[in-house]
């Protein structure tokens, strides 16, 4: 009685309102389509560490499908696409403020504003993303359109890996689902390209299906498609998972030492003597293992500019019989190059060198160096490392297939490896960048991805951490975590298996742009006819 006499026209403003709600849910008005595409934002980036909530990936994407398919223009889908991708590497990566001002020598200004641009460039995949979409003219009863989606997102992600300073496929979808179950083992076939075309596929449907929630039937069918999907990828990953852990040629005792280093240590040249020693020491404590493997350049000196170093290395490995995996800078001194290189010392002597193919830019070399003069700071600190020119085993008791840092992101770096014969994955990398960020168990996650598309077991060496060892299904299953210093010691399988995606490679890719071009093709036959 009492809101009657405040607002007579109550059964008005509640249809009103309801009208309002559904418009919203509906993504028809353009301040739900950026609120809808925001959330997917959100939403994918939880689906990696620090929050690592997996099963997000299956979700996601559907709110940003949704906000671009309702787009009033394909200017309005190009901005939202942009926005939700965006947001999701504004909340992913605030680590990379840390680099640039904590190690780069920027002021925060300049690092914060170098991350804002960072996120923007990525975002602009998603740019692209949301103009395919809306020039696939989607209605919500067409099913051909529906389909083009994953393949939109999947070619999305794979353009990632083709930037011109080197690629950046950091956070391809599919690798959040690593702890899902049995759904990464499909990777084996299909590679995290795959992974990520069928949880949007999942998330497609669901979309759809919300969508067309008045029509309970189609809705119905909709949702079910989608479990559908998830439960025959769910039983093709039990099927792909390896039976044997151990492994099909036989098994290696291995060491990975974890200094526990930070970085500003390393750049105090007063100390290097004091680093090499504990190095040492740590070494000598590994006695037992038939593999050593210290951090990418845990020792900051050029290792055949020390006769110590070198005298050490060659004797231990000499008496023990054991292999020694390290990161050192390799020099040309007649051409004054550089390169950041992992040295194999086997049977007494350097059996191999393998020079790092994958460059960090901005931590290895500066793209636009002579334009960035708003960076000198960071300019004058990055040193200019040169390209590797081979991804080859390093022949030592076995053939290992070494990986620095950064290169693990890639998954065409290991395929590399394993296709020439390498059995054990080592990958050694300098974390101490990233300081107790997010950065750490993100990069990790990436390396157990690449665990499963091999088939491979994976070390890892990490300065300050995360070491750890992982095998075949992606699993950790020895580890030290970040900021402690120890050593892992136990026994990995070696494998000479080839999964498909060895051998086939990054085939749900190829055949998503292969798809769009078709589709491209047949519009623009259809628009001259």
């Amino acid at each position: 009685m009492q809101f009657a006499a405040i607002c007579p026209c109550r059964e008005r403003c509640f249809q009103r309102m309801n009208e309002s709600l559904a418009r919203f849910a509906d993504c028809r008005t353009p301040v739900a389509r950026a609120v809808f595409a925001s959330i997917g934002g959100v939403l994918v980036a939880l689906s990696f560490p620090k929050a690592a909530v997996g099963w997000l990936a299956l979700i996601a994407p559907a709110f940003l499908m949704l906000a671009v398919v309702r787009a009033a223009t394909r200017r309005e889908a190009f901005l939202l696409g942009w926005l939700g991708f965006t947001v999701t590497w504004l909340v992913n990566m605030p680590w990379v403020t840390i680099v640039m001002s904590h190690y780069g020598g920027l002021s925060r200004g300049v690092g914060v504003l170098l991350y804002l641009a960072l996120a923007l460039l990525m975002g602009s995949f998603g740019a692209i993303f949301g103009v395919i979409v809306r020039s696939l003219d989607v209605d919500e009863r067409s099913r051909f359109a529906w389909t083009l989606i994953p393949v939109a997102w999947t070619a999305c992600e794979y353009l990632r890996d083709f930037l011109p300073f080197g690629g950046f496929p950091w956070h391809l979808l599919g690798g959040a689902l690593v702890d899902a179950g049995p759904l990464p083992q499909v990777a084996r076939w299909t590679g995290t390209y795959g992974l990520s075309f069928l949880a949007v596929a999942v998330a497609t449907l669901l979309g759809r299906r919300w969508m067309l929630r008045d029509d309970r039937l189609t809705a119905a069918r909709s949702g079910m498609m989608a479990v559908a999907v998830a439960v025959i990828w769910a039983a093709a990953g039990q099927l792909a998972t390896p039976d044997e852990e151990k492994g099909d040629a036989g098994t290696l005792k291995v060491a990975l030492l974890q200094p526990d280093i930070e970085q500003e240590m390393r750049w105090d040249a007063g100390r290097a003597l004091e680093i090499f020693e504990l190095m040492r020491s740590m070494t000598l404590e590994a006695r037992g293992a038939e593999l050593v493997v210290w951090p990418e350049s845990s020792v900051p000196l050029v290792y055949f500019d020390e006769p110590f170093w070198q005298e050490f290395a060659e004797s231990f490995s000499r008496e023990t019989h054991a292999d020694l995996i390290f990161g050192s800078v390799a020099r040309d001194d007649s051409t004054r190059l550089y390169w950041n290189s992992a040295y194999l010392v086997s049977g007494g002597a350097v059996r191999g060198r393998y020079d790092k193919y994958r460059l960090v830019p901005f931590g290895e070399y500066v793209p636009g160096r002579k334009l960035l003069f708003f960076a000198r700071k960071l300019v004058h600190a990055v040193g200019e490392f040169q390209q590797g020119v081979t991804i080859a085993p390093l022949e030592g008791r076995v053939p290992y297939g070494p990986a620095i840092c950064y290169e693990i992101v890639f998954p065409s770096i290991p395929r590399a490896s394993v296709r020439e014969g390498a059995e054990l994955i080592v990958t050694i990398t300098n974390d101490a960048w990233f300081g107790d960020s997010a950065a750490p168990p993100q990069h990790l996650a990436m390396a157990r991805m690449r665990a499963i598309e091999t088939d491979r077991w994976i070390v890892r060496a990490a300065t300050t951490g995360i070491s750890a060892v992982i095998d075949p299904s992606g699993n950790v299953v020895r580890t030290i975590p970040l900021g402690e210093r120890g050593i892992i010691e136990t026994t990995v399988g070696l494998r000479r298996t080839k999964t498909p995606y060895v051998v086939v490679g990054d085939w749900p890719a190829w055949a998503s742009i292969a798809a769009l071009a078709l589709f491209a093709a047949g519009r623009i036959r259809r628009g001259r006819g």
